[in-house]
């Protein structure tokens, strides 16, 4: 038994019944059973090495998806972020909180009453969309019309001439509520998405532009 001292006996009496003649074991040697601070450490080992395949992972994808990024032309990366923000404020609009939703009342749309103390709103309001189907119909033009022109212009001319002919459509509209004595407020894109198609026409005087009816 010296010479196996090394391993814990296991009493295995009442676990099996002996053969007939033959006498059963009393002890029988098996592997050293391991103490819980031997588990702890079998444990925290594992979760380490996993730990580290996940964080490797995560930084792989990360650079991976920066790595894409870089790639993104510089006019679509400029379309996304005047898509973003008419998003944004278009969901600030759904808020169910009155301050919420009188505050964007107040700074996102353009009347001849906001012209008094709010002059901003004569940009504001053209990042501000009235419902889903004219926020999806005014950045689907804004997009197909602002990439036609983005390989012309530079990404801060691109933005320059949208916020440019957002203010000239509102200016324009706030001249025609002075003329007929219209109080009411307005808000959307269509003079930034003017403007573009314009801009469109200068750049490529002969392309053929088909309107389904």
């Amino acid at each position: 038994m010296r010479a196996f001292s090394r391993f814990r006996p296991c009493t295995i009496t009442n676990l099996v019944a002996p053969l007939k003649g033959a006498r059963a074991p009393s002890r029988v040697l098996c592997r050293p059973a391991r103490t819980l601070p031997q588990q702890e450490k079998g444990n925290r080992r594992m979760l380490a090495l996993a730990s580290g395949v996940v964080l490797s992972g995560s930084t792989w994808a990360v650079s991976v998806n920066l790595d894409d990024l870089k790639s993104i032309p510089a006019k679509y990366k400029t379309i996304g972020g005047i898509m973003a923000v008419n998003l944004a404020i278009f969901a600030l609009f759904q808020s169910k909180n009155p301050r919420t939703l009188a505050f964007m009342m107040r700074h996102f749309t353009c009347s001849t009453e906001s012209m008094r103390s709010r002059p901003w709103t004569l940009l504001t309001s053209c990042f501000a969309q009235a419902t889903p189907a004219h926020l999806f119909v005014n950045m689907l033009s804004a997009g197909c019309l602002a990439s036609m022109v983005g390989d012309e212009v530079t990404p801060s001319q691109l933005l320059a001439l949208y916020a440019g002919a957002g203010l000239a459509g509102s200016g324009l509209s706030l001249a025609h509520k002075v003329a007929v004595r219209n109080g009411l407020a307005t808000l959307g894109a269509s003079g930034c998405i003017m403007g573009l198609l314009g801009a469109v026409a200068v750049v490529h005087p002969s392309l053929l532009v088909a309107i389904p009816l």
